[in-house]
């Protein structure tokens, strides 16, 4: 895979995780408001965050590499 591939690539990863957190944290609000807290959303929404950084890091880390 080529950097500027793997660049894209991350980027799209990136963009995906953090739209996903969105749509997770808004139906969290609105469920919120209906009932009670849903925890399930809560654990999901962790597990991306921590995805998405250790996507982070993986990039500083290859990028590193790389030079």
């Amino acid at each position: 895979m080529t950097a500027q591939r793997y660049q894209e690539m991350h980027a799209r990863l990136q963009a995906f995780g953090d739209r996903l957190g969105q749509s997770l944290q808004a139906l969290q609000t609105e469920r919120g408001e209906l009932s009670d807290p849903a925890e399930g959303f809560a654990g999901i929404q962790a597990n991306i965050t921590r995805a998405l950084q250790a996507l982070r890091a993986q990039r500083y880390q290859v990028a590193a590499i790389a030079r």
